[in-house]
Formats: structure tokens, C-alpha cells, sequence
């Protein structure tokens, strides 16, 4: 993100230069360059937000605005394919400019709280500002022009400031970020704590979101339900958990079953396609430069025996998967036969890193019937599975390896009941709670200070 900052600060510092009136006749370029400077500095001295005891300048605000800039001009670009327009960027600009008045109402406040930092804080403060700097500093410098050092060093300087870089900002930076927990902690343990009441209505409530959102973005809860920071409130029809122990084979042998099962998926959708244009003809819904029904079964015969050479190579290469790992298998079955536990089992031989820590090795993965988050062999053969405790007698080969696979539990559908999430869901809804107690503080003080926002100036070339 830093190398694409810069490559648009270049593009900054250019007009930085037209509006200080640079021209193209030659001059000192050492004067020129301190020149430029004076003039920066002139025009980020602008006042942009005045409050009752403050103001807040526009060199204050341009690092932090030209980072978002960067950022969402590289997402329009990529995504869109266009620019940010004046009207986008100066709502940006608004963004930045209310968030720094936000901070800084909150930096006040510690004051009045009495909270500081400690010298080990301080020295923090001051390493992080003097490391990022030297390394933004080294950046601007490798890319500055000049035929001199002191040129180049005055260019890199240069381009800094255009971008409100400095070793002060760094520093700011830390110290608001340590401040900022102080006086979160300070205030949130002031926060009222949610009652049994409440907690049992905002899961109520939890579950009506959960509901909509899930019951059809099936592959988003399946993802979700493998993420320890997410707590699902309602669960849809259909499901249920599984566990499994991956054995992963040598590289080349998985590639080469992956490549295998790919072209097959390939085929059968080409011969998906086929059939259809070969009804559309038959329907009279083709074009008039349509094939005949002849010539598209020819392809259709085509592609059906291509498929079953296809299919042909990745049943070869799905046995070789398996016999490349032969030796764990006979290991694991025989333990399991044995009577060990599948999870020990499964930490002892298990590849899968889900299943070796976190909440999917507690819970398992929830699948059902027409998932669309695991791998096609391995979703229908846990859905075989009649039993829970049952586990796959043969091994499954898929995307990722080698699997045997435990039915761990049934799901059972609808709103969670709380005793079965009250410990996770009472301390995101409480989090939730103590965020919004704080953000109406900050509100309370912000208000206080009577911000003025004036934003035009920051893109003002005039006084």
C-alpha cells in the first residue's frame, strides 16, 4: 500500500508544483525546491475545522486523506473501472476531517481525566514515529530526483510533506492510538451491563437478522460457522456436522488429481452447454446461423467420450492419492477399529489445521445436501453417512487430499437457544452495548467542542 502511495503522491507533488506556479524556466533547484515548501507549508496551514478552544489545519488531515484516497481510487479503478469524482473526494475529505475532530475530542477528554502515558509509552511512541519514518523517508528518497544528494534529499522531504507525512504524524499516531484504549477502557467500565432481559431480546432479534441473511446464503453460514469471532443465532434446515482427518499427498500427486477432476468439471459442462443448444434448436428458439441438431450431436457424442477418458485419468490419479498415502491409512483405520476416539485419532495424523485448533476442531464443519463450500466428493460423502459417530469405510479423495470423515452431530434448525451460545453471544452483545455507550460519549464531547467544518478549503488553491 506504501509503494502505491507514493506513485500517487508523485502524481500530488506534480500538482503541487503547478499550483505554486512553478514554470519551465530554469532556476536553482535547491531555491526551487525550499520554494515549494514555503508554499506547501502556506497552503496546509488553512484552517479546516475550528472548535471552541482549537482548530485543526489541513496539513493535519492530508495523510490520513490521501491513505483513503489511495485506497479507494485503487478500488474504483479496479472494480469500476473509473475515478473518484469531485464530489467523492470532497465527501472523503469530510470523513477524514469529522474523524480527526472525533479523535481529538477524545484526546481532551483524557486530559480532563487526568490520563497519560508512561515513559515506556512514550519511548514507544517515539520509535514507532522515528522507525516509520526513516523507512517512508528511505522509500521517497529511492524514487526522488535530483543530481545531487541534497537535491534528492530536499525532493524526498518534499514529497513527504505534500502527503502530511512527518515523524510528528507518526508520532501522533501512536500516541492517539494508546490514548484512545485508555479512555475506552476508562469510560466502557462505566458502562451499564446488560440484563438477562435484554440479552434475551437481542438475541431474539439476532435470530430474525440470521434468519434472513442464512436461509439462503447457505455457503456464507458454512464459512461463518468455521469463523470463532462470528456467533450464528439461527440455523437452517438440513444440516449437520462433520469432522475429518486429512492425509495430504506429495504435491505432484495431489496436483495432478486436481487437474484431473478439474478437467472433468470442464468437460461436463461443456456437454451441459451442448445439450442445451442442441434443445434450443429443437424448440426453435435458435438463431437463424444455428447448427443442426446433427451436427451438435456429433459434438455431444464428442464430448461424452472425451469425458470417459477423462474420467478414466482422474480415477487413476485418485488412486494414486490414495495409495500415496496408503501406509497413514492402514494406521488410522486400524486405530479407529480399534476403538480410539476419532479426535484423537484426528490430532494425531489430522492435516487439516481446521481441525487441530479453534472452533472447528470443537464443532466440526456444517454440511448439508447442496453445500457450496466444501469440495463436491467430500460434501456427498459426508451426507452418506446414516449415522452420527458413523465414519467414511473408504477413504474420500478431494480437492485438498485424502479424507475419512466422522458424522459428528445433527444441527438442529431454527433460532439457537441462548444457554447453548450464552457465554460468546453475552460477550459480543455486551461488547456491542459497551462500542455504543462509548460512541455516544465521544458524540456528547464532540458536541461539546462546537466543531465548524469547512471543507472547500482543502481543496481551495486560494488564501
Amino acid at each position: 500500500m506504501r509503494n502505491g502511495l507514493f506513485k500517487l503522491a508523485c502524481i500530488f507533488t506534480m500538482l503541487a508544483l503547478v499550483l505554486t506556479g512553478c514554470s519551465l524556466i530554469e532556476v536553482d533547484p535547491v531555491m526551487q525546491a525550499a520554494e515549494n515548501t514555503e508554499k506547501l507549508n502556506e497552503d496546509y496551514s488553512k484552517v479546516i475545522v475550528k472548535y471552541d478552544g482549537g482548530e485543526i489545519t489541513k496539513g493535519e488531515l492530508v495523510a490520513d486523506y490521501y491513505t483513503q484516497y489511495s485506497y479507494y481510487a485503487y478500488m474504483y479503478s479496479m472494480y469500476y473501472g473509473t475515478t473518484m469524482s469531485e464530489s467523492e473526494a470532497q465527501t472523503l475529505a469530510q470523513s477524514v476531517a469529522v474523524s480527526y475532530m472525533n479523535t481529538t475530542a477524545v484526546v481532551k477528554k483524557a486530559e480532563e481525566l487526568g490520563i497519560t502515558l508512561s515513559d515506556e509509552e512514550i519511548a514507544e511512541c517515539e520509535e514507532y514515529a522515528r522507525t516509520s519514518y526513516q523507512e517512508s523517508y528511505d522509500d521517497a528518497y529511492e524514487s526522488a530526483e535530483g543530481d545531487t544528494e541534497e537535491l534528492r534529499a530536499q525532493n524526498a522531504e518534499y514529497s513527504l510533506a505534500v502527503q502530511g507525512i512527518s515523524y510528528d504524524y507518526y508520532y501522533r499516531q501512536k500516541e492517539w492510538d494508546l490514548i484512545l484504549t485508555k479512555v475506552q477502557e476508562n469510560v466502557m467500565a462505566e458502562a451499564p451491563k446488560l440484563t438477562e432481559e435484554e440479552i434475551e431480546q437481542k438475541l431474539a432479534e439476532q435470530a430474525i437478522t440470521d434468519e434472513q441473511t442464512y436461509s439462503e446464503d447457505r455457503k456464507n453460514f458454512e464459512t461463518d460457522m468455521t469463523d470463532e469471532n462470528v456467533c450464528i443465532t439461527w440455523m437452517p434446515e438440513g444440516y449437520r456436522t462433520v469432522k475429518h482427518i486429512l492425509l495430504i499427498p506429495d504435491a505432484e500427486v495431489l496436483d495432478a488429481y486436481t487437474a484431473a477432476s478439474s478437467a472433468v468439471t470442464t468437460a461436463n459442462t461443456e456437454l451441459a452447454n451442448l445439450n442445451n443448444e442442441k434443445l434450443e434448436v429443437k424448440n426453435g428458439e435458435a438463431g437463424e446461423d444455428a447448427r443442426t441438431e446433427e451436427e451438435i450431436q456429433a459434438d455431444i457424442d464428442a464430448k461424452k467420450a472425451e469425458i470417459e477418458t477423462l474420467q478414466a485419468e482422474k480415477d487413476d490419479c485418485e488412486e494414486a492419492c490414495i495409495a500415496n498415502v496408503q501406509d497413514r491409512l492402514d494406521e488410522v483405520y486400524a486405530k479407529l477399529e480399534a476403538g480410539e476416539s476419532f479426535e484423537d485419532v484426528m490430532a494425531e495424523y489430522g492435516e487439516d489445521p481446521g481441525m487441530q485448533e479453534g472452533v472447528s476442531m470443537t464443532r466440526g464443519y456444517y454440511v448439508c445436501a447442496n453445500s457450496e463450500a466444501w469440495d463436491y466428493n467430500f460434501r456427498n460423502a459426508a451426507m452418506e453417512l446414516e449415522n452420527v459417530g458413523d465414519y467414511t469405510e473408504e477413504p474420500v479423495v478431494g480437492s485438498s487430499g485424502v479424507h475419512i470423515i466422522y458424522y459428528n452431530s445433527d444441527v438442529t434448525p431454527g433460532p439457537v437457544a441462548l444457554d447453548d451460545i450464552r457465554e460468546e453471544f453475552t460477550a459480543i452483545a455486551q461488547e456491542e452495548s459497551d462500542n455504543a455507550y462509548f460512541n455516544n460519549k465521544c458524540s456528547e464531547w464532540v458536541s461539546a467542542l462546537n466543531p465548524l467544518y469547512n471543507i472547500s478549503k482543502f481543496f481551495s488553491t486560494e488564501d
